[in-house]
């Protein structure tokens, strides 16, 4: 059924009434880095017939532009740094147990300044999108630092400085931890995997520390810019984190299984207008870490405009945000056996949208974030 001009007026009446309130900032509670995903098993399966073979620092998005499509690619273990992949039709890209692909780059020649440290002349994008809890504004700078594999909070201004924080602006970092004797990075690389191509294939990989922009992903099926979509990806068997909007935004009929999506700073996954998108054992835990006002959008998993949605036996939990989210003129959707626990938002919220079949899922705890209207729904 179609709204109604009246319905659609008590949902604009309604939605004019929620500000960002004066949260407190996420907590950014991170697992060890080294310990992989629950659902990742290691690769031991044999190199596909006539793959290519991608030791660490080997090209990886320059052996892509290369090769034919239908190229298999296996990724060996270790670190692999900048890969920003566009794939080619039928590519697949296996990485073998402990292949980390990172946007990030480290950073060196930090020198004393008062109180502080600081480093000039590096590449931080002054590009803003999106919008971020009440009196903050760096979520909508994509780049992102890490000491030791933890995420600092971006401050708006230097003189907010503290431990666990850092500022940035004109080619100039600053921090208030000493970072002697410490692994610094920042993020750069906008995507790991990007485009349009059809059946493509990622399986077996870590992927982290991507400079995503606002409603973009580390990996996304479909141009970046919200261009074309790709179809019929699959995405298998992966660990997404510390990215810094969505872990995946999926395209036409993508496949996501057996992922773990986590400290994303805006959503575990994110999708807009594809069809016959499936997403099963899944875990999303902790994403919407930078601190973007959720009910623009943020959270656990949020589609738009979706045709045939299927989500089930995914575990959302502990996000800022809803847990599961469509919104928009996502018809035919279908949330199946899903758990969907202590999450800011409501657990699964269905807005603005069509027929859904919404059975069997385990929704408790959500919405503590969100006292006021319903917006604290397990189900909304």
């Amino acid at each position: 059924m179609r709204p109604t001009l009246l319905s659609i007026a008590l949902v604009a009446l309604l939605g004019a009434c929620s500000t960002a309130s004066d949260y407190e900032r996420p907590p950014i509670v991170l697992p060890p880095p080294t310990v992989p995903a629950p659902q990742m098993e290691p690769t031991t399966a044999p190199a596909p017939a006539g793959a290519i073979l991608v030791a660490e620092g080997a090209d990886l998005a320059g052996l892509v532009a290369a090769s034919p499509p239908g190229t298999s690619f296996v990724i060996d273990p270790g670190l692999h740094r900048l890969a920003a992949v566009t794939p080619k039709d039928g590519m697949s890209f296996l990485g073998r147990s402990g292949a980390v692909l990172s946007g990030a780059v480290p950073l060196e020649g930090f020198e004393p300044s008062g109180s502080h440290w600081e480093v000039t002349g590096l590449p931080l994008d002054p590009a803003k999108h999106g919008e971020c809890i009440a009196g903050y504004d760096s979520c909508r700078l994509r780049n992102d630092l890490f000491i030791d594999d933890v995420m600092l909070w971006r401050v708006d201004s230097i003189d907010d400085l503290d431990a666990g924080e850092w500022w940035g602006e004109a080619g100039r970092i600053v921090i208030a931890d000493d970072p002697t004797d410490r692994v610094v990075e920042l993020s750069v690389a906008p995507f790991a995997f990007a485009g349009d191509a059809a059946d493509v294939t990622i399986s077996g990989l870590i992927v982290e520390k991507y400079a995503s922009p606002a409603q973009e992903a580390a990996i996304q099926a479909l141009v970046p810019g919200n261009g074309p979509h790709g179809a019929n990806w699959t995405l298998e068997d992966l660990e997404v984190r510390l990215n810094h909007a969505a872990g995946i935004r999926t395209g036409e009929a993508t496949v996501v299984r057996d992922v773990y999506s986590h400290h994303n700073g805006q959503l575990g996954i994110a999708g807009n207008a594809g069809s016959g998108v499936l997403v099963e054992d899944t875990e999303l835990a902790y994403n919407n870490t930078r601190g973007f006002f959720w009910e623009w959008e943020g959270g656990g998993a949020k589609f738009t405009q979706t045709e045939g949605l299927t989500v089930r036996r995914t575990f959302s939990h502990h996000n800022q945000g809803p847990g599961l989210w469509t919104d928009i003129d996502a018809v035919a959707t279908t949330f199946d056996s899903n758990t969907v626990v202590a999450n800011s938002g409501p657990g699964i919220f269905h807005e603005i949208s069509g027929a859904a079949v919404i059975r069997n899922n385990d929704v408790e705890g959500n919405g503590f974030g969100k006292p006021h209207w319903i917006w604290g729904a397990g189900i909304l």
